[in-house]
């Protein structure tokens, strides 16, 4: 990839206490759902496109509620939600995995702990 590239941005990968800061930044109790399914996925794609670390945090945190709800439900998350899902965690899981010097499969229980503090 050229350094020089305008199409795709490189961003500084967060140190231990800027993770640790984003964490306590983010409004947990805000919602990014939207019911319409065509709108839902337009908006996730964006989220995930514009790599804002505290809004796909939250994107993720809102999929994993709908799953347990729909499988509550006897249902399974929309196909669409389950793709922007696993590209997410892929993303999030890696970043906060390398910089926190810990598992991948550590990342998400790192988080949820960090929400019910």
């Amino acid at each position: 990839m050229p350094v020089d590239s305008t199409k795709i941005v490189l961003k500084k990968l967060l140190s231990e206490e800027e993770i640790i800061d984003l964490l306590n930044k983010i409004d947990f109790s805000r919602s990014v759902w939207v019911d319409n399914d065509v709108i839902r996925k337009e908006t996730f794609f964006k989220i995930l496109k514009s790599g804002d670390r505290k809004e796909v945090i939250l994107m993720l945190k809102e999929l994993h509620e709908q799953r347990i709800e729909k499988e509550r439900n006897g249902k399974r998350l929309h196909v669409n939600d389950e793709k922007i899902l696993c590209e997410a965690e892929k993303i999030i899981h890696e970043e906060l995995a390398f910089s926190m010097n810990i598992s991948i499969e550590d990342v998400g229980d790192y988080i949820v702990k960090h929400i019910n503090k």
